[in-house]
């Protein structure tokens, strides 16, 4: 789950910011992995800048990050960085991870917070760790639409919200009036 916030960082000016503020991955395995974006933006795009980015706290070693410099181009005012959480020598537990994005203006200053605490912006990686297995699929995005023929079309998202490789084996699914009487019932293999 990753829980939507922005912080924001007034520069010299310029406002930069990282969306979300907050990424939360629970139960991972030891052995497994999980991949996520955070977006930095920018409210000024007419340079080319850059933000460097450093991790701390307690499980930052799992934290793998695809660069630790981010170029924002000339006129991109948003640009995604991902990363990667790979907790194989966490044992089981909570975490919580520090991403410290240090932004740098074209001319090369350092910007800084004006109380001088915090040199940039910061995002909350918090993420657990378990040895137990979990499979678990959840069914979203309903939809019912009726069409041309007797029977309205079903259209649904179902996500793998475990920890394992999970998937249906078959799909059942049964048509009721409102009277609930069973119209008509339709088993299918997955993937059809």
């Amino acid at each position: 789950m990753v829980v939507c916030s922005i912080g924001l960082f007034p520069c010299v000016g310029q406002a930069f910011g990282v969306s979300p503020a907050v990424v939360e991955i629970n139960d991972l395995l030891s052995e497994s992995s999980a991949e996520a974006t955070i977006y930095i933006s920018r409210t000024n795009p007419s340079t080319t800048d850059t933000v460097t980015v450093t991790v701390s706290g307690t499980g930052a070693a799992a934290v793998v990050l695809s660069d630790t410099t981010i170029t924002l181009p000339q006129g991109e005012v948003s640009v995604p960085f991902t990363f990667s959480i790979q907790p194989v020598d966490l044992v089981a537990g909570a975490y919580t991870v520090a991403m410290t994005f240090l932004y740098q203006q074209a001319d090369a200053t350092v910007v800084t917070s004006a109380m001088g605490v915090q040199s940039g912006i910061e995002a909350s990686i918090q993420f657990s760790v378990t040895n137990d297995q979990i499979t678990n699929l959840s069914v979203s995005g309903i939809e019912i639409t009726q069409a041309d023929t007797a029977l309205p079309h079903l259209k649904y998202v179902l996500t793998n919200t475990g920890n394992t490789a999970a998937g249906p084996t078959s799909l059942s699914l049964q048509y009721t009036d409102n009277q609930a009487k069973t119209i008509v019932t339709v088993m299918v293999p997955a993937g059809i």
